[in-house]
Order: C-alpha cells, then structure tokens, then sequence
C-alpha cells in the first residue's frame, strides 16, 4: 500500500484547498461576529452575507496573493526598488478594492446594513481591518509559497549533487576498466617474451599503444601529429596479421620530420579503416 503524501496531489487541488480553508474560516468567522446585527434575518440570508461575502472577498485574496507571488518569486535573487513599489501598489489595490466590494455587496443585499455607507472609505478602522485581513492571508500564502521554494531549491541541489556523484563514479570505474586492461596486456606481453613468441608480444605492445593513445591522449583537442601516425601504424600492423604475407602490402609514407605538428586527434584514422574495408581484395593485394 503505497504511503500518502502531498507530492501525489496535484498542486491546483492543493491551492483549491489552501483557499477553501481561507473561505470557510472566515465565514465562520464572521458568521459568528455578525450574529448580533443580523440574528434577526433569516438563516439563508446570514449565510449569504456571510459566507456569499466572504467568497467574493477571498477570490480577491488569492488574485492579490498570485499577483504579489509572481513579482517577488520572478527574481528570487535580487527584489529591485521597481519590484517592492509595485507589491505595494498591488497590495493597497487590493485593500481599496476590498473594501469596495464590501460596500457594492452590502448595498445590493442589505443596504439598510450600517456599512453601507460611502464614509467606510475613509473610515480608518474599516481600512487597516482589510490592511490587517489582507495582510495576514496574502503572508501566510507567501510563507507556505517561499517555504515550497527553499524546499525544491534544496531537492535540486540534492539531485544535482547526486548526479554528480554518479558521474564520478562512473568515472573512476570507466577509469578502474581501463588500467585492469592494461595490466592484463601488460601480463600477457610478459608471458609472450617468456615464451619467446616475439610476433605475439609486438602485437601486443602495439594494441597497448593504441588503446593508451585513444582512452588518454586523444581526449583533446589537439594532438602532435607524431603521435597520431604512430597509432595509424600500430592499427595497420595490427590488420595486416589477418593476411598472409603475400596477400596485403602497404604502402604507407609520411615526412619523417614533422616538426611537432598538431592535429585534431582521430582525424585520419576513418580513411584508413575505409581502406582496409573496402579497398583490399586478394586478387589486388596492395593498399
């Protein structure tokens, strides 16, 4: 049975929940500090002015939390001057539009309530109420919302970190590989001398050669061109011991003085595999 958590839920029903919560609390809320002034009125008409208001009033809490959220996640690393003085011009934006739907819903409702009235715009108490309201649910979105952030800042880091270490693991064992190759040559380039089977411990030396000179020193951009023909010499001696003497010659010639040319490392090498592919036949044994 697969254990719950909140990464299995969509993130929209999570924010549909988090604004439920917001909605139903503050209908409560009200529902129980209106009791006084609207007792009398009828049980659907409380929940209207209650709940129906608070409703309205927390779909402006969430654009205003969205919007602030937006300016201030956008550039994580640095909140400009521009960006604090448009937060605010949002934030008080929302207090005065706040209080205009309270005053339109009172007055379309129950314009005989005493907050319908043009003077709750300036009335300081009703004002730094929205402050206060606003303000706490807007901070408490952006609490939840910075806290996700250092959270999937630090599950990147983690992933990176991890990665990281799988690539390097992978590279010491892309580099363990090759040394248990060329120790293995190396013993059987020992036993081949030993024996005296001189033909088998060149062979040898020169596959060692060429696997030392592709693993490690054509891993840059540029390589001396000495290097790179003694590999092509090492690959043609090692394709010529497929042959009978009489059945391949090579003729391979270069300048003897290279003068520490350089040269991009694996550039020649495709010509030459071509050539033994496709360029010897038996009948015309020379390449």
């Amino acid at each position: 049975m697969q254990a719950f958590s909140l990464k299995n839920i969509p993130r929209i029903h999570l924010h549909i929940a988090f604004w439920m919560c917001v909605w139903i609390f503050k209908g409560v809320f009200q529902y129980s500090v209106n009791k006084h002034s609207y007792g009398e009125l009828p049980f659907s008409q409380q929940l209207l002015l209650n709940f129906g208001l608070e409703f309205v009033l927390t779909l402006i809490k969430a654009g205003l939390s969205y919007t602030i959220a937006q300016l201030y996640f956008k550039n994580k690393k640095h909140i400009g001057t521009i960006d604090i003085i448009l937060i605010a011009l949002v934030f008080f934006f929302g207090m005065f539009l706040r209080v205009a739907t309270l005053f339109l819903y009172l007055g379309y409702f129950e314009p005989l309530s005493p907050y319908y009235s043009p003077e709750i715009f300036t009335d300081i108490t009703r004002l730094m109420y929205a402050i206060i309201d606003n303000g706490f649910f807007i901070g408490v979105f952006l609490i939840i919302k910075n806290y996700k952030f250092k959270v999937e800042g630090l599950r990147r880091e983690q992933k990176l970190e991890m990665e990281k270490l799988r690539y390097e693991k992978d590279f010491l064992r892309a580099q363990i590989n090759p040394h248990f190759l060329f120790n293995t040559m190396n013993n059987l380039f020992s036993q081949a001398q030993e024996k005296g089977n001189d033909d088998l411990a060149d062979s040898i030396s020169k596959l060692s050669v060429m696997m030392r000179y592709m693993i490690y020193d054509s891993n840059t951009e540029r390589v001396l061109l000495k290097k790179e023909i003694d590999y092509l010499e090492g690959y043609i001696g090692l394709n010529k011991l497929r042959y009978q003497n009489e059945e391949l010659s090579v003729d391979f010639k270069y300048p003897k003085n290279l003068n520490g040319e350089l040269i991009a490392p694996m550039l020649l090498i495709p010509f030459v595999e071509n050539a033994f592919k496709h360029g010897v036949s038996i009948k015309k044994n020379h390449l």
